[in-house]
């Protein structure tokens, strides 16, 4: 317990901010869904990857100023305000306990002389309440639950937290290692097809390409060091149109810095895993960049007929389905076509909702998004 409450001490201003800030940005991933739903037919799906954004922007920031219209000041938040105040304040037998005796003062000569109170004939009542008091800098019996819970609450986050970093680092490193142990390719073939959507999608030099069955859907690789990672066979599953749409969504990935972002928020999530709202608002997350991935290589691949480009490419997707990834390309070091929705517990999210909605946006491509299409591009 005394450690625990030292560790309490060092993360005193940590644990509270981290409270409120899961809360205020839970706020925000439901204004975010609720206003998807409601101008959804007007959003293209770059535009509704980018809302999730301001979710990930209020858990990033140290602090918001302090407005009077501000949602911390509802009714609702008072229990969460009243939890955090007590708990940046420790009990007082713990600060007793490690700070050393004062010794009392010498009597002055003019001092008044102490009253002793004696509570022999005092009611009942009386008696029970004095007693209950704080005496010599111990808590109040009826208050020792409260007191004890920022301790509890801190070893419950930091036990969570460690146990899905160690996850996260254990994935990656088992990766990197499995990758170190693969060649690029040489087919001239496949490299002379990576090149051609190099140009396309405006990337000057190609990335590595590996084939190794360390994954089981195409997937863009590496944070320092980009790499395509392609298993085996699959090429030779499908037609030269379908692999160029498969080689230009893993490169839209690394274009847009994918797995960097995949990196933010998996620590977002080893920080944050105690909020359910924040976990089903990266899932979302994902599968709109997803979708956004999916338009921006519908317009590299449209030569003139866009609803040929989406029926072929949906009928890609539907093929891939057979090779999601497992094991290890669920670390975030990995942005794939079939991508999970989470990084951490692929198996919480990943659901054939998110596929629907993305072959549903597909479906949509070729009619314009209405005239918030000014906002940006599809």
């Amino acid at each position: 317990m005394a450690g625990i409450a030292m560790l309490t001490a060092h993360l005193g201003p940590v644990l509270p901010w981290l409270l409120s800030t899961s809360v205020s940005a839970a706020v925000i991933a439901c204004l975010v869904f609720t206003t998807q739903v409601a101008f959804g037919r007007w959003l293209t799906p770059i535009w509704r990857y980018r809302l999730w954004w301001l979710v990930v922007l209020r858990l990033l920031l140290p602090a918001l100023p302090a407005s009077p219209t501000s949602l911390w000041n509802l009714d609702v938040m008072t229990p969460i305000k009243t939890l955090l105040a007590r708990w940046t304040q420790p009990p007082p037998g713990a600060v007793a306990a490690t700070k050393p005796p004062i010794p009392p003062a010498p009597a002055a000569a003019d001092s008044q002389p102490q009253v002793a109170v004696s509570l022999a004939n005092a009611p009942p009542h009386v008696h029970k309440s004095v007693v209950s008091q704080s005496v010599g800098g111990e808590a109040m019996p009826r208050w020792r639950g409260l007191v004890a819970l920022p301790y509890l609450l801190t070893a419950v986050w930091l036990a969570g937290a460690t146990l899905l970093l160690a996850r996260l680092i254990g994935a990656n490193v088992m990766l990197a290692r499995r990758l170190r142990q693969v060649p690029p390719s040489t087919d001239p073939t496949m490299l002379g097809l990576l090149e051609e959507c190099c140009r396309v999608a405006g990337i000057l030099r190609p990335p590595p390409l590996l084939v190794t069955d360390t994954v089981r859907a195409p997937s863009a690789a590496g944070l320092w060091r980009p790499r395509i990672l392609i298993p085996p066979g699959l090429f030779g599953a499908l037609t030269l149109t379908e692999q160029r749409d498969v080689l230009l969504h893993e490169l839209t990935h690394l274009r847009c810095r994918d797995v960097a972002g995949n990196w933010l928020l998996a620590l977002i999530q080893v920080a944050h895993w105690f909020n359910p709202a924040l976990w089903l608002a990266f899932a979302r997350l994902r599968t709109d960049r997803e979708a956004a991935r999916d338009t921006m290589v519908l317009r590299l691949a449209c030569r003139g007929d866009p609803a040929t480009a989406a029926r072929l490419y949906a009928r890609t997707l539907l093929k891939l389905t057979g090779y999601r990834s497992s094991g290890s390309a669920y670390a975030p070091a990995v942005a794939g076509i079939l991508s999970p929705a989470s990084t951490l517990m692929p198996g919480l999210f990943a659901s054939r909702s998110a596929l629907q909605r993305r072959l549903h946006m597909i479906a949509r491509f070729p009619h314009a998004p209405g005239r918030f299409a000014m906002l940006g591009p599809m």
